[in-house]
């Protein structure tokens, strides 16, 4: 039987659902905490990590920790030593969507930003991190894979604003390096990574075993966009755009769709076939001066330029929760929403004033 458009949506957003979620082992519970500025169980990422530490693969639960808006400024790190996790009984860091950031770095939302590394989160670990703003202020990276502990892991980051600086010493925004693990999977979509625009700045640096997927991320105002040693680095439907030097390094076959204002690539691809990436591209956004890479209505650098699925089931939505086309999709992590969404907007918008 074959199913029709509406058919096919529901079962692509139930298999999405499944894959973020996979079913729970028997008897598995979940866990939630709240951190806030106050009135909930923590004050801070870190005290919940702190807080929560233990074997959940023993206790045989899922925890989730949300993050509600403030201004949180105590570095995080999932230490390995601290955790037993597996893929049914992760860690979830989410931020609600009344509490998350617009696509655009906002001081009224949740924000982890403090002056050394923001995030760490080490290679064996299984952890999901949604919808999160991140931003060191000093010279190191912001999101950080890897060290000291090797192993597979699952580490996942989507939706969220990961940001860096201009300091001469600063490393990447993301930043896989020290210890992997040839078994570490590490998946990264909807993203904006920004900023890292000193002499060592990279939005993407990679330099430690693992295999690492990048789909439908803007990589905006850094040295150099994607860097990597290693050759296991997979991009699809990823914008560069404002990078001095958009890559560097051998990305692994499957690589494509990705699109720079830049004239080169600077990266090259095992094997080949990234006939759909393409170079000095413009683009058109709603505000990149003030750092809204938000795309324009009159774009036609990235606007329908993607692939349709390039992670053949995570994710059918942008940044903003926007579904994605039904066929290719928009590069980067905005969808510019159709005709006919922005009429039903405009539609709701005059019978609410």
């Amino acid at each position: 039987m074959k199913l029709s458009t509406r058919g096919r949506s529901i079962a692509f957003l139930i298999g999405a659902l499944l894959l973020m979620f996979p079913p729970r082992a028997p008897g598995q519970t979940n866990r939630t905490v709240t951190v806030r500025p106050s009135g909930g169980n923590y004050t801070s990422l870190a005290a919940a990590i702190a807080g929560e530490k233990g074997n959940l693969v023993a206790l045989n639960r899922q925890l989730t920790i949300e993050c509600y808006a403030m201004a949180d400024t105590t570095a995080a790190v999932f230490a390995n030593a601290d955790w037993v996790t597996d893929a049914t009984r992760h860690i979830l860091i989410t931020v609600p969507p009344t509490e998350r950031h617009a696509g655009v770095w906002t001081t009224s939302k949740y924000y982890l930003q403090v002056a050394g590394i923001a995030l760490r989160v080490h290679a064996p670990l299984f952890v999901r991190i949604d919808g999160v703003q991140i931003y060191s202020t000093g010279d190191n990276s912001t999101f950080y894979v890897g060290g000291p502990d090797a192993g597979a892991g699952d580490i996942r980051i989507s939706n969220s604003i990961i940001r860096g600086t201009s300091s001469s010493g600063y490393r990447g925004v993301f930043n896989a390096s020290f210890t992997g693990g040839a078994g570490m999977v590490v998946r990264a979509w909807n993203n904006l990574i920004y900023g890292g625009s000193g002499a060592n700045g990279r939005g993407i640096s990679v330099d430690v075993l693992g295999t690492y997927h990048f789909w439908n991320n803007t990589i905006a105002g850094n040295n150099v966009g994607v860097y990597t040693t290693i050759g296991s680095l997979i991009l699809v439907n990823n914008l560069f755009t404002g990078n001095t030097t958009t890559g560097s390094g051998a990305l692994a076959a499957g690589t494509n769709n990705n699109r720079t204002s830049n004239a080169s690539l600077g990266y090259t691809v095992s094997g080949g076939g990234n006939t759909n990436d393409a170079v000095s591209q413009t683009f058109t956004f709603v505000n990149s001066g003030a750092f809204n890479w938000h795309l324009a209505e009159n774009d036609i650098g990235a606007r329908g330029r993607g692939v349709y699925n390039p992670s053949a089931g995570f994710y059918f939505t942008d940044v903003d929760g926007e579904p994605r086309g039904a066929t290719s999709w928009d590069v980067g992590f905005d969808e510019y929403p159709s005709a006919t969404r922005r009429r039903n907007a405009i539609v709701a918008w005059g019978r609410k004033n």
